[in-house]
């Protein structure tokens, strides 16, 4: 098969109400730049009460070269993000229309990291090419679901991918890099490091594939790399187990503070593990994810991206090798969902929210619903500590496979309005070579009235 490379461009919201994410935005959107192909083309888009183009200089894509000094540009621009004004997604989309243009690449897709909705610049939606799909990546935990359906239709690829909190968001990020065409996520996972101890993570890499990539991406920039077993206070130790069970001596080709990155050519089938040992002061997120390129064994997710609170909504998932579907596979999906209305909280607590943000130089004219739920869940940490503001749930259903050969589940009640998450997990042999896979995939739900 032959390599499909991408032209993508991520739109970053660095409005105020952006605050508190910056961190972990500069961290995954290093992260994701860095991790683009060779062949790939990258041009990145910031966006407040105006947009901006931040990489490159000009309003041409950037081709990434073998030796990647041009995603090490990238991400040093996307280093320097700050979050301030108001949020005009408008404008970013018509800067990103233009790159999309003078790209080379078949493959063409915006992308789109944002906390809510626009008050500046107008509507996005209008001056969106239905010539590429929109991966809308929504973080936190308003949406507006009209927006959102909106910039969906015009594409009938676009796909939501919320990120109900900021350190979810590099496996958003990771989801859209298994949208590839040549691309599978063989794993996805999000830990939480506290303290001395080890993690393992299984990348199941299969005979159909002939280059993996593993990443992975904390939650802090204060922790770097290292491939000794023995890591001191500023670094975490990541070596690679081959499908032997021997320790390898392979080494990233990226590694830079909160992140690295292994490519692997022609990598030995089987089960590799990703060895993660640790020794942290405060706890902190990492996500250490496993792709596969060039293979013959897909996972994509068909769900539908918006729905108003209590329609059903089914679960679909297309499990093929080449196009024949795969059968007898495990296929299961886990679903989360908030457990509470996010309209009734900002609507108790409105006196406080509205002195908290004039009391931090803030007006909802300027910034709208985001400021507002920012401003909600500093008050509600601060009435009751260590209690989650927003809390969610998760559940489980296991796919049954149809007669067309999808794996299909409903995604079960949705009572409350907000971002629903379905990340579908699958496992089995491939057909071909009988060797075992595993394949994961996100897709999201916009659930609110219109």
């Amino acid at each position: 098969m032959p390599d499909v490379s991408v032209s993508v461009v991520p739109m970053l919201d660095c409005s105020a109400s952006m605050y508190s994410a910056m961190p972990l935005v500069i961290i995954d959107g290093k992260a994701f730049v860095r991790s683009a192909r060779p062949g790939d083309q990258i041009g990145v888009v910031e966006f407040q009460t105006t947009a901006a183009m931040l990489y490159p200089s000009t309003t041409t894509l950037e081709t990434v070269d073998p030796g990647t000094t041009v995603t090490l540009a990238a991400a040093a621009k996307i280093g320097t993000l700050s979050s301030a004004g108001g949020t005009n997604m408008a404008g970013a989309v018509g800067i990103a229309t233009t790159l999309l243009g003078q790209a080379t690449n078949q493959t063409r897709a915006y992308m789109m990291l944002s906390d809510g909705e626009w008050n500046a610049g107008g509507n996005p939606a209008p001056s969106l090419s239905a010539s590429y799909p929109i991966y809308v990546c929504g973080l936190g935990q308003y949406i507006n679901r009209s927006m959102v359906s909106s910039m969906l239709t015009k594409n009938a690829a676009s796909e939501y991918v919320p990120s109900p909190f900021a350190w979810e968001m590099m496996k958003v990020f990771n989801t859209i890099r298994g949208l590839a065409a040549d691309a599978a996520v063989v794993n996805n996972n999000l830990s939480k490091y506290a303290g001395t101890d080890y993690s393992l993570m299984p990348m199941t890499i299969t005979p159909s594939t002939d280059e993996c990539q593993f990443t992975v991406v904390f939650s802090s920039t204060q922790y770097s790399y290292t491939s000794s077993p023995v890591p001191d206070a500023s670094h975490i130790s990541i070596r690679l187990i081959d499908p032997s069970g021997a320790m390898t001596s392979l080494q990233p080709v990226i590694a830079e503070p909160g992140y690295a990155i292994f490519n692997l050519q022609a990598p030995q089938p089987g089960t590799w593990r990703v060895l993660s040992q640790y020794a942290v002061g405060n706890p902190i997120y990492s996500t250490a994810a496993g792709f596969e390129f060039n293979t013959i064994t897909k996972l994509s997710l068909d769900v539908q991206p918006v729905a108003a609170p209590g329609e059903s909504v089914e679960i679909k998932a297309h499990l093929v090798e080449g196009d024949a579907p795969i059968e007898n596979a495990k296929v299961w999906a886990r679903v989360g969902a908030p457990r509470f209305e996010l309209g009734d909280l900002l609507d108790e607590n409105a006196e406080a929210i509205d002195k908290h943000l004039a009391g931090e130089g803030e007006s909802e004219d300027g910034h709208g619903i985001p400021a507002r739920v920012e401003a909600l869940r500093k008050l509600l940490v601060e009435r009751q500590p260590g209690v989650d503001p927003f809390p969610r749930g998760s559940s489980y259903r296991l796919l049954e496979q149809a007669e067309d050969g999808s794996y299909v589940a409903d995604l079960g009640p949705t009572p409350y309005s907000g971002p629903h998450t379905v990340e579908v997990f699958a496992s089995g042999e491939e057909p071909s070579s009988k060797a075992p896979f595993r394949r994961t995939m996100q897709a999201g739900v916009a659930v609110g009235a219109d």
